[in-house]
């Protein structure tokens, strides 16, 4: 089973399809959002808020805890992708979907129908942003000050395996204690985010 397994995370098809079930899975709960959501612009903003918060938080607590926590397949998966970072290594292409189904029914009772949508489709996008930008981490060379900011960030991480655990943010690394401070940030005083 655990041989099934790192083929299928490692599987260029498992990598792509990914990225393609993402998008689709926020694309439906967007347009469920769109049909049974009547609420506000305002409360619309406010699950917007706080699906970005979230969604940092939960990439942070997976990435540290999950990810470089106890041994797993998630572990083991992760490894795979510390040793070889160009690799396409990815969750397989099926669980954020669950999850996102999953934490729809959970959200649903709490913040109603159409909110809930809309929450799940801020995560997931959020994933995909994540996916889009950490392939292009490890595979592009933009030239663009925020691409670098965030580049040279994550790949502090590769040589520093437990600090930047952030990839789209570097708060919670900043809240945790867990942001690379290089020596020259620490005499400046360095505190952006």
């Amino acid at each position: 089973m655990a041989n099934f397994v790192t083929r299928l995370v490692t599987s260029a098809l498992n990598y792509w399809l990914g990225f393609m079930v993402d998008v689709t899975v926020a694309g439906f709960f967007l347009a469920h959002t769109l049909t049974s959501m009547h609420r506000p612009l305002l409360i619309s903003s406010l699950v917007v808020l706080a699906g970005l918060g979230l969604y940092g938080l939960l990439e942070y607590v997976f990435h540290r805890w999950i990810y470089h926590g106890r041994r797993s397949p998630a572990t083991t998966g992760h490894l795979l992708h510390h040793e070889n970072p160009q690799a396409p290594i990815a969750v397989p292409f099926f669980l954020p979907a669950m999850a996102a189904v999953t934490l729809w029914f959970l959200f649903r009772p709490v913040l109603g129908e159409g909110e809930a949508s809309l929450m799940v489709a801020v995560l997931v996008s959020n994933f995909v942003y994540y996916g889009l930008l950490h392939h292009s981490q490890h595979h592009s060379r933009l030239k663009v000050r925020y691409f670098l900011s965030t580049r040279s960030h994550h790949l502090i991480h590769h040589h520093f395996p437990d600090r930047n655990f952030g990839l789209t943010t570097t708060l919670w690394d900043r809240v945790f204690g867990t942001h690379y401070l290089s020596a020259r940030d620490l005499r400046t005083g360095e505190a952006s985010i």
